[in-house]
């Protein structure tokens, strides 16, 4: 698994591995229409949450929910808060789902809280991404390492024989990428009931490189620190879902990759919302006191149904 870095970024081809300017909605809107895809209703659903990303879910009752990785440096109830569209709300609540790499907090319901969101609620996807799925993900920050913008380069600098995007720079913006579900590389899967928290990494991508002269055009992602807890989306009936959080990347075997660097070859994991999403559905309902007695139990027993491409 490659290891952490200090930026907070997708990984995206071209212009110092920031991609075509992929921090606006405006540019998603663009890539959606060009692609003939129904419009995005999340944009301001996806947020900052501590040092990475996350999402928030929207209201349950007088309750609102945000999603994201269990690994991420975890927040402080009635102490620190997470802003959402524009607004400040207190953590109420922390609700790890058990041995699993996945967190929910519960902002509101309380006196002076604000408000809630009015943003939509999220839909889970119920199915689980075959090999060959679109990707829309999602993560926070800005790279500004390179030197030069070019349709013929990546713009990711030699390390040793290695081409590789470091994990440099700063940001806390939201950035969009895309990408496509790929079968389980036969190498990895050694690694994965012991490089991730629960065993929760459920579909992989690989981060291809697009080649010249495409490289200012190129929406392909892969994941940097600070991207874990992240959502992305697939298009499953014509409806945006959210099918899986970002999780991790590793590097091929025996390859040598320095820790915190991304290179073209590189697998990325996510967790798959069809297994948690009742346990996260009933998490959500229940009142408060009654939150920390749940458990994800038998609803991680249900069978997962492959969706039609």
């Amino acid at each position: 698994m490659v290891g952490a870095g200090s930026a907070y970024a997708l990984v995206i081809p071209g212009q110092n591995g920031t991609g075509a300017g992929n921090t606006t909605q405006p540019t998603l809107n663009t890539y959606i229409t060009t692609n003939s895809l129904p419009l995005f209703p999340y944009w301001d659903n996806v947020i900052p949450v501590s040092d990475s990303s996350g999402i928030y879910l929207g209201a349950s009752g007088s309750y609102g929910w945000v999603l994201t990785a269990a690994h991420v440096t975890q927040l402080t109830s009635n102490v620190q808060t997470l802003t959402i569209a524009g607004t400040n709300y207190l953590i109420r609540q922390n609700v790890p789902l058990g041995p699993q790499d996945l967190r929910l907090y519960r902002i509101g319901g309380e006196i002076g809280d604000p408000v809630l969101p009015a943003l939509p609620n999220v839909t889970l996807d119920a199915t689980t991404p075959t090999a060959g799925t679109s990707l829309l993900t999602f993560g926070r920050g800005e790279r500004t390492e390179g030197t030069s913008s070019s349709a013929t380069s990546s713009d990711a600098q030699l390390a040793g024989n290695l081409t590789l995007f470091d994990w440099a720079g700063t940001g806390g913006s939201i950035r969009w990428g895309t990408n496509v579900t790929t079968n389980l590389p036969p190498w990895l899967g050694s690694a994965v009931p012991t490089a991730t928290v629960g065993s929760t990494v459920d579909f992989f991508s690989i981060f291809d490189d697009p080649g010249s002269p495409n490289y200012l055009n190129a929406t392909e992602a892969a994941l940097a620190v600070g991207d874990s807890g992240g959502p992305t989306f697939s298009v499953d009936g014509g409806v945006w879902q959210m099918s899986g959080w970002n999780l991790h990347t590793w590097s091929g075997p025996g390859i040598g990759q320095p820790d915190s660097t991304t290179g073209f070859g590189n697998v990325i994991g996510y967790g798959n919302v069809a297994t948690y999403r009742n346990g996260v559905q009933r998490a959500m309902t229940p009142e408060p006191t009654t939150i920390a007695c749940l458990g994800l139990g038998a609803t991680l027993l249900g069978a997962r149904r492959n969706r039609k491409r």
